[in-house]
């Protein structure tokens, strides 16, 4: 039997929030299912990081990014480029200078490898859109760690409200082809994220064969879905990569990977290539909360994965839960009756301390605790806040204000006619449970360094979580930073090593 973990799940009764204690499954390392989850998070995961380019390639090598992204950019060039508008024209970035290379470290017959050379050109992979100096390419191809298996096909830069960057390359190991989706990264992409209506999906639905009756999706995302779709239609390389008696690669598979906005624009291009491409998988990073409805989010958890990083704000972001966390804080602020100012210097003080201060648990059993409160101080406060909690204070001047500021909230809703539409995150959910910390001077100073922010030295617990579990903001001091591609790539490295699976070698799913 698989072993489990409680959580505390916020259900709601009518207006009124409560808390349910639920068991999820954990994943087993005796499971072939869980490991080949593990094993797919962690081999696909570069290739989500890879699609931001030379940006997040500094921020992860800040001290030699630059020159490496410099070398790989100088090694690559093999043709000229065009020095008026800055764009750089089509660049080999292949494993050797020659089919016949390219057949002997794949294994991929020489006659394919000619016919991968005229789909591409004779001068490689297809850039649009880089500098001048081919740095985004360059970073890619190392972010990627383009080893002997995997070749670089497609790649679109150029972003603004009608291109979305995205990528596609071959990986021969996995005997699959990637489309890797760029998630927020410029002023387009946030104005898309604002765009949270919701989209009827019925007309989507019937153009490509699934049932969109009564279902609603991120009004933003379905426009960035149709965006790389026609793109793809224009330049057809998936159809000449995996379909008819000519395709380069017939037994290979698609997986459609992409982190935050990305990832579900990835799962809804996902819904419109599944009628041609039989077997398409689809791996999302951190998709957003407020996605799609919870049909169409349920609906595709047989052929996609999304996997959440503890803390995590984006899957957990939905106008819900925005409004549930403004008015707890509004609440508590109206409840409390210590002194805010206090309140503030206690959890800064408590805060620096925890982090220049280092000793084990079982051994604190002094007068004094970390947080500058004494044992006798934190038991009277901790009982003095449950009462706070717990009773109807006499209403005051702030209270009067919150519950008028409520009702003109719901009167301008009722008066614009805004009907509310719960939306979900996408696919069956992995998600990556902070469960322990190692204590040491480096883990301190590091915390300090980075007011907390820092997930060094931390342990993760993989879980299986159903798609309505993420309905609460967690405030944490990772909230943020656990969103980043680059912090999701090394957690699921080391998930799969800590687990002990290979993700060198291809999928295994077959033998399930």
């Amino acid at each position: 039997s698989r072993k489990r973990t409680s959580f505390y799940i916020m259900n709601m009764e009518g207006s009124t929030p409560f808390y349910e204690q639920e068991q999820r499954k954990v994943l087993s390392r005796s499971n072939v299912v869980d490991l080949e989850a593990l094993r797919e998070a962690a081999r696909f995961a570069k290739y989500q990081l890879a699609i931001y380019t030379w940006a997040l390639y500094l921020y992860m090598n800040p001290c030699t990014g630059g020159a490496r992204i410099l070398g790989k950019a100088i090694r690559s060039k093999s043709t000229p480029f065009c020095c008026c508008c800055g764009q750089q024209g089509r660049h080999r970035f292949r494993r050797g200078a020659s089919s016949e290379s390219a057949s002997s470290s794949t294994g991929v017959p020489s006659a394919v490898a000619q016919d991968h050379d005229s789909l591409l050109g004779r001068t490689g992979a297809t850039v649009i859109g880089d500098n001048v100096c081919g740095f985004h390419k360059a970073a890619l191809l190392l972010h990627a760690d383009l080893e002997n298996d995997t070749d670089l096909i497609y790649l679109q830069l150029k972003s603004s409200f009608t291109e979305i960057p995205y990528c596609i390359l071959v990986d021969h190991a996995w005997k699959t082809v990637v489309l890797a989706i760029r998630g927020t990264f410029s002023l387009e992409d946030c104005v898309t994220d604002i765009g949270v209506d919701p989209e009827p999906l019925e007309e989507l639905g019937n153009d490509f064969g699934f049932d969109g009756t009564n279902q609603y999706a991120h009004g933003g995302v379905v426009g960035c879905a149709n965006v790389v779709y026609r793109d793809l239609q224009r330049h057809g390389i998936l159809d000449q990569l995996l379909l008819g008696n000519t395709a380069l690669y017939p037994n290979y598979k698609l997986r459609v990977v992409g982190h935050s906005l990305g990832a579900a624009t990835a799962t809804i291009i996902s819904y419109m290539l599944r009628p041609k491409f039989q077997g398409l998988r689809c791996l999302n990073y951190s998709p957003p909360g407020a996605s799609m409805s919870l049909r169409m989010a349920t609906e595709c958890q047989d052929w996609c994965t999304a996997y959440v990083l503890d803390a995590d704000l984006v899957p957990r972001l939905s106008l819900e839960a925005m409004d549930h966390l403004r008015d707890e804080v509004l609440d508590l602020i109206g409840r409390i009756k210590v002194n805010k100012i206090e309140v503030v210097r206690k959890t800064a003080s408590a805060g620096f301390t925890d982090c220049l201060r280092h000793h084990d648990e079982e051994q604190e059993d002094d007068a004094q605790s970390r947080d500058g409160f004494s044992h006798l101080d934190r038991s009277r406060l901790r009982d003095t806040l449950a009462a706070m909690l717990h009773t109807n204070p006499r209403e005051s001047d702030f209270q009067r204000s919150l519950r008028h500021f409520r009702s003109v909230q719901a009167e301008r809703r009722s008066s614009r006619g805004m009907l509310r539409r719960e939306m979900f995150p996408p696919g069956k959910i992995i998600h990556y449970l902070k469960t322990g910390q190692a204590h040491t001077c480096l883990h301190g100073v590091a915390k300090c360094v980075t007011c907390c922010s820092t997930n060094l030295g931390a342990e993760y617990t993989p879980v299986w979580i159903n798609n309505t579990d993420l309905n609460e903001i967690v405030v944490s001091p990772t909230m943020g930073t656990d969103h980043f591609p680059t912090r999701i790539l090394l957690v699921m490295e080391q998930m799969a090593e800590e687990y002990g699976v290979d993700t060198t070698i291809g999928e295994r799913r077959h033998e399930v």
